[in-house]
């Protein structure tokens, strides 16, 4: 629904950073506890993250690099 995403991106203007289309060459848990994410855009910038939202979809590549299960069933 357009009506929500304008909304949401409304909202997190000046308090996050959002790209779209961008590549990720490599994504790595780091910090003491590893509870930050950095990543390094397919432009070389290099980017530090309490949160990381991928929505790269059912073959995510954030979530298979992280190593996280997939949930959820297959549906035609």
């Amino acid at each position: 629904d357009e009506q929500v995403v304008a909304t949401l991106w409304e909202e997190i203007q000046g308090s996050t950073r959002c790209w779209t289309k961008t590549t990720l060459n490599s994504i790595d848990s780091i910090g003491d506890s590893q509870s930050l994410a950095q990543v390094t855009t397919n432009h070389g910038e290099r980017v530090e993250a309490a949160v990381l939202v991928g929505a790269d979809g059912g073959n995510s590549w954030i979530r298979q690099n992280l190593g996280i299960a997939r949930m959820g069933t297959e549906y035609d």
